[in-house]
Parts: structure tokens; sequence; C-alpha cells
């Protein structure tokens, strides 16, 4: 029924594709999508996939329409789209949602034999003796070394050197050895509910959060390291409860929206900068929520897709698009004609901003 609704919901709207009514049609196709992910209480990749589009590609475009906020693309992009335009980008990115959902329920579907049978062995696992405490401390040791090197990379000027964009993801595998650790850890305390276990517990979620808040050091991408708190918790949350809803996932996001952009804007600022700052930001909540869509900061990756969709590239590197990953370590003296910085395809309609059109956008670009 869903995918009924979607696909109708696309076809109204590419006639109604210079009208607002299309915005909103496609925005409600997003959400149904999402909504029909979320009732089925069950916590996989294609349902993240969903909601960051209607994050992205759906509330994005509504509040332009609403509040003709077109500036970015006019003054960033250097480009003057009509309602049309944003609303085939729109259009193009729902299908994307769409298809995504469809061969996500096609491969479940055909490997469903599989997934039961791996269930039944992960249940099986679960029921055998856990770890024993000597392994739990060196778990809990791993995590100080990690932090140890963290602060290394934290202090020093790695990511400003040409190494920085090859080992930029090691901030990522530290996390994720927190996660594992404290998961662990948290199994063996619903085994023995002792106190020693919930000691060693605390201590290595407080360890766990002082490396998250040390990747804030790194970049100023707040997916960087929200992505690994919401990663422990729902994986803290399966070991309670056999059906984890996306709703866990959902709603401390859009509580938390507005503060994103301020952590990140305010890291850079004075003290005395600051302290102005705060004194002048007195929206209500629900103002400061609607806001931070407009295009003045994260929510721009909608801009960036209507402005690739509107250029003329002046070349497509498909071939070279698949080689160049496996090969770009190949030193230019080697390869002279080695693309600067990774650009394969003329990027010249972002007007030297930073170019991301989110993961829908990539989707439909390829």
């Amino acid at each position: 029924m869903i995918f009924l609704l979607s696909l109708v919901g696309l076809a109204v709207s590419a006639i109604l594709i210079f009208s607002e009514a299309a915005t909103f049609i496609l925005a409600a196709c997003q959400l149904f999508l999402l909504v029909a992910v979320i009732l089925r209480r069950n916590v996989t990749a294609t349902g993240a996939f969903l909601f960051m589009s209607f994050l992205f590609y759906g509330i994005r475009p509504v509040y332009m329409v609403l509040e003709d906020d077109y500036d970015l693309l006019k003054y960033l992009f250097l480009i003057s789209p009509g309602l049309s335009e944003c609303n085939w980008a729109m259009w193009w990115a729902t299908l994307g949602s769409v298809g995504f959902l469809a061969g996500s329920d096609a491969f479940k579907a055909i490997h469903l034999q599989s997934f039961t049978q791996r269930s039944a062995r992960l249940k099986r696992q679960l029921k055998m003796p856990l770890v024993t405490d000597p392994l739990l401390g060196l778990l809990l040791c791993l995590q100080v070394i990690s932090l140890l090197i963290m602060a290394t990379l934290t202090g020093s000027s790695l990511y400003g050197s040409s190494l920085g964009a090859y080992l930029y993801d090691i901030p990522i595998l530290l996390q994720s050895g927190h996660i594992f650790a404290m998961i662990l850890i948290f199994e063996r305390y619903l085994k023995s509910r002792s106190a020693g276990a919930l000691l060693t517990l605390l201590g290595s979620g407080l360890l766990f959060l002082v490396i998250t808040w040390q990747m804030r050091e790194i970049t100023m991408f707040r997916g960087f390291y929200i992505t690994g708190l919401m990663v422990a918790g729902i994986a803290g949350l399966a070991r309670l409860t056999p059906r984890v809803s996306y709703l866990w996932l959902i709603l401390p996001i859009l509580v938390l929206l507005p503060t994103f952009r301020d952590l990140g804007e305010n890291r850079y600022v004075s003290n005395e900068e600051l302290s102005s700052k705060l004194e002048s930001q007195q929206e209500s909540f629900v103002t400061r929520y609607w806001h931070f869509f407009d295009g003045r900061g994260d929510m721009n990756i909608f801009d960036s897709f209507v402005a690739a969709k509107a250029a003329a590239p002046s070349h497509h590197p498909y071939v070279l698009s698949w080689l160049y990953v496996p090969v770009h370590f190949v030193p230019r003296a080697l390869w002279s004609s080695k693309p600067e910085q990774g650009l394969l395809v003329d990027h010249s309609f972002s007007n030297g901003a930073p170019y991301s059109p989110g993961i829908a956008g990539y989707f439909v670009l390829d």
C-alpha cells in the first residue's frame, strides 16, 4: 500500500511540478515511507537512509517554499532556479528513496531463510557464557590506550596535512572499539548483576563519552561523532528488548536538531562573542527548530542537489569513477594527469563551495 501511495504521489506531483502542491505531496510520500519503516519496529540501514532523506530532501524544500528561501542557490551557487527545478530535484530524491526501500525489501524476501538462520544462531550464541572478568579489564585498558591515541591526533597538525585525508577515519575506528567493549561489558552486567560489573560498565561508558567528546576537536560535522552515540544506544537497547523501534533514533535527533548548528558555530567564537550571542538568542524552541532548516548551514544538501541537477559538467568520467578508487594511491610522479583533490567531475557549478548532494543525491546523480 505504501509503495502504491508513493507511486501515485510521484505521478501526481510530476503533473503538478510547477505548483507548490507538488512540494507537499512529495514530502508526504517521503514521510509515508519513513512511517512504514517505523511501524516495522526493526532497525536497519534502510530506515536510517529514509529518515535522513526526509530531513534533507523533505523538510528543507518545504521550508524553501514557505519561507521563499532561495538565497543559498542565488548567492552561493550563482543560479536562479524556479519552483519547478526544486520540485524536480525533490521528485528524483523521492524516487530514489522509493527504489531504495523496494530493493531492500526484495533483498530481504530473497534471503529471508538465511536471515532466519543467522538470527537463530545469534540467539544461541547470546545464551553461551560471555567473557571473563580478566578480559573485561583488558577491554578497559584498550579503551584507555585508544584515548591516548586520540589525544595525540587532536594535539597534532595531522589533519592539516596531506596525510589527514587518508587517516581521517581513525577516530571512527577508535570509537567503534569503545562501543564493542562497552556492549560486551554491558552483556556481562546483565548476566551477573554484580557491583563489580556495574562499576566496570560505568567506567567503560565514561571512557566512551570522553573519546566521543575528543572527536569534536577533529571535525565540526556532528554526524562524525554523534552517530557513535546513537549506535551505542541502539545496541544497548537491543540487549534489553528483542525489537528496537526507529523512534529511539528519530526522536532524540528531532529534539536536539536546533542545538547541532550552535555546537559547531560556538566552537570558533570567543567567550565575549559567545555571551553576546547567547543573550541575543531569545527565539522559542519551535522557532529555532523551524529555522534550523534555512539555507545558512546544515541543511544545504538539498541546495547542492538542485545545483548539481542544474549543472552541465564538461565531462562524465564513467569508467574513471570506478578505477580511481583502487588506484588513487598511485603517486602523481607516475600518473601525471591524476585528478587533483580527488575531483573527477567538473564542479565549477559549486562556485568553490563544499559539494555534498547527500546520500539520495549521490544515488540519483550516479
